[in-house]
């Protein structure tokens, strides 16, 4: 440490232009020279620049070609597993958050930070060092992770799901790259009414594999509360300390019971496992929580409740245990799950630009087009404030065979009437012309989200007479993507079929990021219907969405109570004015805030409106009377205020967000 913050004393400010392709390329030879190689170790470069890369007027490359090069070297290096996270200082309009977030690494919003005052280069330094300024997700095989499996062995499972449940566990343990003490291990622990240790922490993967076909089933009741406290037990007496990550893995298919003739009942044995669970991530334990079966007892709510935060990506449900094997393979490198905003609630206009070349064939793409019937049914449509699409074909040229609207019949008709015709994939001009659409029919990002969903076969060609040959067709491509994703235009990208000429790197760099979320390869054509299914929910789109995009309700409880005081009263005002003032208002189609009070009685201080000046003048209004904490009449009148204000939960997002002291 002192020799670096001498050497970062002494460097100098020599000024000069602009090479980030070069910056980035050496960045990734002194990684290679000090052994630093993915596997063992994890590599990252963190570029921090004020600018797009810029030789100056005699330069060979100009600033275009040079994020194009910029780009090729971060792919190699990102190709290698170093992950790169890219840091913008400063406000110049050059150095575009599309350029960043393709330099990054995947997924790119936790990989990209934009910092317009170099003032607050600080904070961003104690927000990225806990976790030396990697992204939660990174792959748990090059982690110190210890995990003890936590499995229900209940009787409500049967011997058949117990079996298939350790399948699970076999499948999870042959995925883990075991090395030696320093790197992962794993530790299975299994409770009914007892709770056992059947194999304490280890990394030794074939006696984890014995040891697991050898654990039996034993029926009995669901001693929830002390399966976590002993998988806490045992993470302690293996030392899993401050430089592990150490992960409580449960699993059960019901709610916590001991039986009738146990002192504590279902619901309080649940109060006891959330107790015993908070006590394990105060001490800084990750629990995921896993709920098998269809089990009414087992609610998500308690779940979630035991899970580690962000909840969304510590717990899941998982129907059917025939499903678990799919789930393995899910979770083997972050062991994370998400939820998503229903897509009737998105006013999303989408395009879809499809591939019409030849190397498709008649009978795929008529499989295509089946593919785009299943979206365009899938989706909720009603008037022209909701979802809108259109329908783009290109070959060696482009069509606009159905242009934006909410007609449903009228979509599946133009769908229908599509030709298979055309040589060559102009995906470049094939994404030009999608942004065009959506500038057309007045897609603003500021009031709706605008998309662009690519489905290709290949890699960009065409043709051996052509100027220009597929690398150059693909780095123009990415250009394309990124002036539209520069637009905040959303680009899911699809690649069809097994052509190794498509590659993953490419429909990465066209997707929006984080990357990992938009852009998918199907194979095999017979699972569109599938993956049609998969994304139709959420109209392609991740969690991700801005919220002010979103025709939300929001009704704020803030607690009055005595406890708070007269002075974080005035804080707590404070903090719903800056969240008031970060809205964009625009009418009342888009998000609108009520304002509500609590203490020993309930009061709407401000009825559900979409007057930014009106709700700052209210919230400066708000009184502070002390008294008690009325907290269940806060959620009741909340709700009863969304519902005098029209908030359905179908048409609009409805909001609660309850802030209490006690």
């Amino acid at each position: 440490k002192v020799s670096l913050l001498a050497c970062i004393d002494q460097m100098p400010y020599p000024a000069g232009w602009t090479n980030t392709p070069e910056a980035i390329k050496q960045s990734g030879a002194e990684l290679a020279r000090a052994g630093c190689d993915g596997t063992a170790r994890i590599c990252v470069i963190e570029l921090v620049t004020d600018g797009e890369p810029n030789l100056g007027p005699t330069n060979a490359l100009n600033p275009t070609q040079l994020e194009t090069l910029s780009l090729q070297h971060a792919t190699t290096e990102k190709g290698k597993g170093t992950i790169i996270n890219a840091v913008g200082v400063g406000t110049s309009t050059g150095l575009t958050s599309g350029f960043l977030g393709s330099v990054a690494s995947t997924p790119a919003g936790s990989h990209s930070a934009r910092i317009d005052d170099y003032d607050n280069l600080n904070r961003h330094a104690m927000q990225v060092s806990k976790t030396c300024g990697l992204d939660t997700a990174i792959n748990c095989d090059i982690l110190p992770v210890d995990t003890v499996f936590v499995v229900d062995q209940s009787g409500s499972i049967g011997a058949t799901n117990f079996a298939k449940l350790k399948e699970y566990l076999l499948k999870r343990i042959s995925l883990i790259p075991f090395s030696n003490a320093a790197g992962p291990r794993v530790a299975i622990l299994g409770f009914s009414t007892e709770v056992t240790l059947y194999c304490d922490m280890r990394f030794d993967k074939a006696s984890l594999l014995t040891c697991i076909d050898s654990v039996p089933y034993v029926a009995g009741w669901t001693n929830t509360p002390e399966a976590i406290t002993q998988a806490g037990a045992e993470l302690t007496r293996a030392n899993c300390g401050a430089s592990r990550t150490c992960v409580i893995d449960l699993i059960t298919d019901g709610e916590p019971n001991l039986g009738p003739g146990n002192a504590l009942d279902p619901t309080q044995l649940e109060a006891e496992s959330q107790q015993r669970a908070a006590t394990e991530k105060g001490s800084g334990r990750v629990i995921n929580a896993v709920g098998l079966g269809t089990s009414k007892g087992l609610t998500a709510s308690f779940l979630s409740s035991l899970a580690s935060t962000p909840t969304a990506s510590h717990w899941a449900r998982i129907d059917d245990y025939d499903n678990l094997e799919l789930y393995a393979v899910k979770v083997a490198k972050n062991c994370g799950v998400s939820t998503a905003t229903p897509c009737a609630q998105l006013p999303v206009d989408t395009v879809f630009a499809v591939d019409q070349s030849p190397s498709i064939g008649a009978a795929n793409f008529a499989k295509l087009k089946a593919y785009l019937v299943q979206r365009v049914n899938l989706i909720p449509f009603s008037d022209g404030t909701g979802p809108r699409v259109a329908v783009l074909g290109f070959a060696g040229t482009v069509t606009l065979h159905c242009d934006m609207r909410f007609d449903k019949a009228s979509l599946l008709n133009c769908i229908d009437q599509m030709p298979y015709t055309g040589s060559g994939t102009n995906t470049p001009e094939a994404i030009k012309q999608a942004g065009a659409e959506l500038t057309r029919a007045n897609c603003d990002p500021a009031t709706r989200i605008c998309l662009i969903e690519l489905v290709t076969d290949g890699e960009p060609n065409l043709g051996p007479s052509h100027s220009l040959n597929p690398t150059q067709l693909e780095a123009l491509t990415l250009q394309y993507a990124t002036t539209e994703k520069g637009k905040r235009t959303i680009i899911n990208a699809v690649g069809l079929g097994t052509s190794t000429g498509l590659q993953a790197r490419f429909l990465s760099g066209v997707a929006s990021a984080p990357s990992q979320d938009h852009w998918a390869r199907i194979d095999d054509y017979d699972n569109l219907e599938v993956y049609a299914s998969k994304v139709a929910r959420t109209c392609g789109l991740t969690t991700g969405v801005d919220c002010d995009i979103l025709p939300v309700d929001t009704v704020f409880a803030l607690d009055q109570s005595g406890s708070i005081g007269a002075a974080n009263f005035a804080k707590l005002k404070a903090y719903v004015a800056a969240r008031i003032n970060l809205i964009p208002f625009s009418s009342a189609t888009g998000p609108r805030v009520a304002i509500l009070g609590f203490h020993t009685t309930v009061a709407v201080h401000c009825d559900m409106r979409s007057d930014k000046v009106s709700l700052l003048a209210c919230i400066d209004q708000m009184p502070y009377p002390a008294g008690w904490t009325n907290t269940p009449e806060a959620i009741k009148q909340s709700g009863a205020e969304l519902a005098r204000a029209g908030c359905d939960g179908v048409a609009r997002i409805c909001l609660i967000e309850l802030v209490t002291d006690g």
